[in-house]
């Protein structure tokens, strides 16, 4: 099952592609008390990619 989405996590999509598409590993890193959460951040953005792809592709 898919749920419908707001638009504004649409915009949220987009701008969390964008992030990882110019971020490396390295400056997200900065932006994180440690390495972990930054992968941590990683991992949840794409389970939430992974979630909400389907709905903006339809």
């Amino acid at each position: 099952m898919v749920s419908i989405i707001p638009l504004d996590n649409t915009n949220l999509l987009f701008s969390v592609q964008s992030k990882l598409r110019h971020s490396s590993t390295l400056s997200l890193q900065q932006h994180f008390s440690s390495p972990s959460a930054a992968i941590d951040w990683g991992i949840q953005s794409v389970r939430y990619a992974s979630l909400t792809m389907p709905v903006i592709g339809g």
